[in-house]
């Protein structure tokens, strides 16, 4: 009888998935883990090896319990709107990272966006009002598979540190966020309204990841 259970759960969790259409967005990394030491690019990066930012100021930081987290967006630079972001941990009264990454991003979906109530976009923020600051990456994704930088939209990524120094997507928070960039795409431009269009097509992909009413290939169920 138990295992009639399981069966009918694990094919009503298999439906549900195949009627929901597939995510535009898809995060990069489900996971980021620190170096031992030094700051190095990320795996899966173009650049292997070790990294460092552009200038050594300009640092984002937010205190956590084991670590302070560190942050440098280096950006955006090129038609692809590139930053170079470096994550670093360093011990509490430290000023620069004893270990990190660097990894690149595109906010080209800026373009569809132009106007968000974060402005500056943040790389860390406390997303759940805990006291502890969250990385964001933000990036960009296609409303189609040829589709240009005028029809791509702005999405963000939410992940937490956790006490291993190691950084973890946080679903819940990326989806709540994702919901405030599709209220902030259905707002009209007052200076380009024939843009709108566009901007309602990124908002209902938003829109769809936000209330689950889309799947990733990575996400739990």
């Amino acid at each position: 009888m138990l295992g009639f259970f399981v069966l009918t759960f694990f094919l009503a969790a298999l439906a549900d998935e195949v009627q929901r259409p597939q995510c535009l967005m898809e995060p990069r990394y489900l996971t980021m883990k620190l170096p031992e030491r030094g700051l190095v690019w990320l795996e899966g990066q173009e650049f292997p090896g070790s990294c460092d930012p552009v200038t050594p100021t300009g640092w984002m930081r937010s205190p956590s319990k084991e670590f302070d987290l560190l942050v440098h967006a280096d950006g955006p630079s090129g038609s692809g709107r590139f930053w170079t972001v470096t994550v670093g941990v360093t011990g509490k009264g430290k000023t620069g990272p004893g270990r990190g990454f660097c990894l690149e991003t595109s906010t080209a979906g800026w373009r569809t966006l132009q106007d968000f109530q974060k402005s500056p976009l943040p790389w860390i923020e406390d997303q759940d009002s805990d006291g502890t600051g969250e990385l964001i990456i933000w990036d960009s994704f296609p409303l189609s598979g040829e589709a240009s930088s005028a029809e791509s939209g702005l999405v963000a990524w939410v992940y937490r540190l956790d006490p291993k120094g190691g950084f973890e997507i946080d679903w819940s928070l990326s989806r709540k966020l994702a919901g405030d960039l599709a209220a902030a795409y259905r707002t009209p431009l007052m200076n380009d309204p024939e843009f709108q269009g566009v901007r309602d097509r990124v908002a209902e992909a938003l829109n769809a990841f936000a209330t689950e009413g889309c799947a990733t290939g990575t996400a739990p169920p």
